[in-house]
């Protein structure tokens, strides 16, 4: 299981995370800004999956959440 970041197209990133039995992807996200974690959530929606969010919080100078993804 890698831990390296993986980053998309407005600098959020995430850390690689295996998938759990019933489908679902834990990970832990950052980003400059709340908006921009909202945004890959509604992108990983619009890619077919349920997505949901944690509050974001401050770490290493950046906005960090929880994403949950599962399977539609």
């Amino acid at each position: 299981h890698s831990s390296a970041p993986v980053r998309g197209p407005s600098r959020e990133g995430f850390r690689r995370t295996p998938f759990a039995p019933d489908g679902s992807l834990r990970t832990t996200v950052q980003a400059d800004s709340p908006a921009a974690i909202e945004a890959l959530r509604q992108r990983v929606e619009a890619g077919g999956f349920a997505a949901e969010a944690g509050a974001p919080r401050s770490g290493g100078g950046r906005r960090v959440a929880d994403l949950m993804v599962r399977p539609r």
